[in-house]
């Protein structure tokens, strides 16, 4: 979503945050008290216009919109810490076997992992996105949508191809393979919804990774993903804070924001 689609948002985390309504009434309030019951427009200036409200709106709405926006730092930091520490544990211990892939206790430790990071976003967006409604809601919606609905097909499709004799290590390759596509794809997806050049930067970082480590042997493409994976998403979330922080000096909104 980007930061002007949250014109539209009432409620949740809105309501701890200065109304800019409220605000500009009260201002309204004191201008027409300090003014008077016999105070005369001044000619040539429309007495609709009222200069407290709108310059209420303008000092509140940073605020609002802050509050409102998506943190990529946040969610590029739970994945990229999910896929560092994930993928550095399949390397070390399938090291150790005779065809490179890992122990089932050390998956499990990754889908752990995995299952966290989608916890962290989970919560972190529907947090943010408390009380927006209409067009925002719901390209947000479906945008989630595409995520779920994308890992079940690669679930379906690895699992497929399983029953059709591949072996332990052709599976490891294909489904990360596959899952980077998917998530680089969404990613470039998401930028093109939230005109974030640092989402599709990223998107197309993974996907090509994923393509790459398809010709390496597992160990190698465990390390790689580790490194150069995980290692891109903390680069982009170290990207969207130093960017939102300098935004921030400046009085606007983030400049990065999203879905991971």
């Amino acid at each position: 979503m980007s930061t002007n689609d949250f014109d539209d948002t009432r409620g949740g985390d809105a309501a701890n945050v200065p109304d800019p309504a409220v605000a500009g009434a009260a201002a309204a309030a004191d201008r027409d008290a300090a003014a008077g019951p016999d105070a005369v427009a001044e000619p040539g200036v429309d007495p609709a216009f009222d200069p407290a409200l709108a310059q209420a709106i303008l000092d509140a709405q940073p605020d609002v919109t802050r509050r409102l926006t998506i943190d990529g730092a946040v969610l590029f930091t739970a994945w990229g810490l999910a896929w560092l520490v994930g993928y550095l544990l399949l390397w070390f211990t399938g090291r150790e076997s005779a065809d490179d892939t890992a122990p089932g206790w050390a998956l499990a430790t990754f889908f752990g992992l995995l299952v966290s990071a989608g916890v962290v976003t989970a919560v972190h967006i529907a947090r943010r996105s408390r009380g927006v409604r209409g067009v925002s809601a719901d390209s947000g919606l479906l945008y989630g949508l595409s995520w779920t609905f994308s890992f079940i097909a690669v679930s379906f499709i690895i699992g497929g191809l399983a029953q059709h004799g591949l072996s332990g290590p052709q599976i490891a390759v294909l489904s990360n393979g596959v899952s980077c596509l998917v998530v680089g794809a969404l990613y470039m997806a998401g930028a093109a919804m939230t005109r974030q050049r640092t989402w599709f930067v990223l998107g197309a970082w993974i996907a090509a990774v994923g393509g790459f480590t398809t010709a390496l042997p597992i160990a190698q493409l465990y390390l790689v993903m580790a490194l150069a994976g995980g290692g891109g998403m903390l680069a982009a979330a170290a990207l969207s804070s130093v960017r939102g922080r300098s935004t921030s000096r400046g009085g606007g909104p983030r400049a990065d924001g999203g879905r991971a």
